[in-house]
């Protein structure tokens, strides 16, 4: 399945300020993260970006939020899969009312709320996306252990560019020409 910026959401799921220090892959999930951010925010693609407890884990990286610009929806959370959030649950369920039905998830960690959050989406019968060099774990093994399960799961597996280049769909097109620095 190819993904189509016109039927796509993002959600960067607890990028937040106390558990990116002990992320391995930070600097990386970060970045991508950013870049994901940029293209979404200019081809109208709805970003979510959820924070587990923030009064315990803070609020998201300021590199990430900022660069939102205020545009995205955010949701705290007390579960590990955001699908138990019913406030995100119903936002999901708006969007997929409004065909946006492939969920691109990013963020941290691998193996709990990214893996937990991306089961439930799927179960619910969306397609979901896990963009494998946009998420970490403090132990590099969790996140190959989560993708496996997740790819054993029918949840799609793809890079950042994968993404920005099948939002993007063309070269001669406006958004190429906006977005190609951010294809590195």
């Amino acid at each position: 399945m190819i993904l189509n910026a016109l039927s796509s959401s993002l959600i960067l799921i607890d990028e937040q300020e106390k558990l990116m220090p002990a992320i391995s892959n930070r600097e990386q999930v970060i970045d991508n993260s950013i870049r994901l951010i940029k293209a979404a925010d200019h081809l109208s693609v709805p970003i979510v970006i959820t924070e587990q407890y923030s009064p315990g884990l803070g609020l998201t990286v300021s590199e990430v939020s900022d660069a939102t610009h205020g545009s995205a929806q955010i949701i705290d959370k007390t579960s590990f899969s955001a699908m138990k959030d019913e406030t995100f649950k119903d936002y999901i369920s708006e969007l997929s009312k409004l065909c946006r039905q492939s969920f691109i998830l990013v963020g941290c960690e691998a193996h709990v709320c990214v893996l937990q959050t991306a089961l439930e989406i799927k179960a619910a019968g969306h397609e979901v996306f896990i963009v494998t060099d946009s998420v970490g774990s403090r132990d590099p093994k969790s996140v190959e252990t989560a993708f496996t399960r997740m790819s054993a799961a029918g949840i799609h597996l793809v890079t950042t560019e994968m993404v920005l280049f099948e939002w993007i769909e063309r070269y001669d097109c406006k958004a190429f020409k906006a977005l190609r620095e951010l294809i590195v």
